[in-house]
């Protein structure tokens, strides 16, 4: 069966996408430039709430309430198939090519997948995936708290929620940048807070009066952001601070309004399917592409920096696409007829 996808999402896919490109392409800037470093905050400001719209896209689809069992054991296997597999499939892959120049030592290879897999990976821009998969494993019983929101007698519920989890994520914020220790938290400190917000989202974009007070707090936020950030507020600024969060939901709510008046576009609807894939592959590329654009000095290393976004994108699709059609479709085939078989066996 062939899941009908909403244009909307998949714009917000396809731009996060390109803004996570752009938030690592920053680093081939010419450091001795006096003006990198602002720039650099001004890009990371804007281009990290691929993060939290990531998140938000996630929790709008799987923030659903399973009402039996059966429902519960589908929600848990569509996840391991399209979710669980291309991760494996995909640090297996990451493992190997680090490991390129030691391929005849099969031991050390399978050792070094466990290390990779169990943890080490956190620490790289894999970290994404140990949460996003631990926020999928609780989903199903955030969902009743999330649909408790959306009932009519659940707008003092979603209220109380937002300003104790602003409360709780400012007051980190605040603490992590002040050298105070602050032991106090919550579950939703960090991107647990957006990811519950993603079902939500929606209807504040298609509200005038919502959408207009998002709109301009989103500005406030990102103008807020950039001077916390270059006044040395950084730590937790594009994941716990209010501020970001703000950022991220209206930025949110802006692509899926404009969205709306848009005729479907062939181009995202192709690439937005394989945006997972083009995450995990896309920073391997993108120090293939840094290494061989020349290194430009000043502002001129902004056409550097042009050219590895354009380079990196174009290439991490056409990768994507050849692994998911050629590797991860086949074993997610392969894993529909292993679970078929099993349930029929049950």
């Amino acid at each position: 069966m062939v899941k009908q996808r909403i244009f909307g999402y998949d714009v917000i896919r396809v731009v996060g996408m390109c803004f996570v490109v752009c938030v690592h392409a920053l680093a081939v800037l010419d450091s001795t430039w006096e003006m990198t470093w602002p720039l650099t905050v001004c890009g990371q400001s804007l281009f990290f709430t691929a993060n939290a719209m990531f998140f938000m896209v996630s929790g709008r689809f799987n923030l659903r309430e399973q009402r039996s069992g059966f429902e519960l054991r589908s929600f848990y296997l569509k996840k391991a198939r399209g979710i669980a597999l291309p991760v494996v499939v995909l640090f297996l892959l990451r493992t190997l090519w680090e490991m390129r120049g030691q391929l005849s030592d099969p031991m050390l290879i399978a050792k070094q997948f466990a290390r990779n897999s169990f943890g080490q990976f956190a620490s790289m821009e894999y970290w994404f995936m140990f949460t996003l998969i631990g926020f999928l494993i609780v989903s199903p019983f955030l969902a009743h708290m999330v649909a408790r929101f959306t009932s009519k007698d659940g707008k003092a519920e979603l209220k109380a929620f937002i300003v104790i989890c602003v409360l709780f994520n400012g007051m980190t914020f605040v603490a992590q940048n002040r050298g105070i220790d602050f032991a106090w938290s919550i579950p939703f400190v960090g991107f647990l807070f957006p990811y519950c917000l993603g079902p939500l989202i929606e209807d504040w974009a298609r509200d005038n009066k919502a959408f207009r007070l998002l709109s301009v707090g989103a500005v406030a936020a990102y103008a807020a952001t950039v001077l916390l950030c270059l006044n040395g507020f950084y730590s937790g600024a594009h994941d716990v601070s209010p501020f970001f969060t703000l950022l991220s939901v209206g930025l949110f709510a802006a692509l899926l309004r404009v969205s709306l008046n848009w005729r479907p576009n062939r181009l995202v609807q192709m690439i937005a399917p394989h945006a997972f894939t083009v995450y995990m592959v896309h920073m391997v590329i993108l120090d293939l592409v840094s290494g061989a654009v020349p290194a430009l000095p000043g502002a001129l290393s902004l056409a550097t920096y042009v050219i590895a976004v354009v380079v990196t994108v174009a290439c991490s699709i056409v990768v994507a696409v050849v692994l998911d059609g050629v590797l991860i479709h086949p074993l997610q085939g392969l894993f529909d007829r292993v679970a078929g078989r099993l349930h029929g066996a049950s």
